[in-house]
């Protein structure tokens, strides 16, 4: 009872990730707004999923939330890499063709 607190995070984060991706790329930096708050809410309710699992004892769910945190973590930190890497080449062939002028 005390995990379906959790739900509606869990949906809102799927719900701010299903936004950035209609966005596409005319808006690239609302696209990357949303897709990091999806996330960071998916990693904020798995770490709530995992406190209350551990007070009620249930601790095949605490494996498998640390698990998917393992995962999750690692993959928001490249894709951020990944979003500056990318934001900076294009500002740079913007400038840079803009020179060619």
């Amino acid at each position: 009872m005390e995990m379906a607190i959790t739900l509606p995070f869990v949906f809102l984060g799927f719900l701010l990730v299903a936004i950035a991706h209609a966005f596409g790329e005319e808006a690239p930096g609302q696209k990357i707004m949303f897709l990091g708050f999806g996330w960071l809410m998916g990693i904020f309710s798995i770490v709530a999923v995992i406190n209350v699992a551990r007070e009620t004892g249930y601790s095949g769910i605490v494996d498998l939330g640390t698990g998917a945190l393992y995962i999750m973590i690692p993959a928001l930190f490249l894709w951020f890499i990944y979003i500056v890497a990318k934001t900076f080449t294009e500002m740079g062939s913007k400038i840079f063709s803009g020179l060619g002028r």
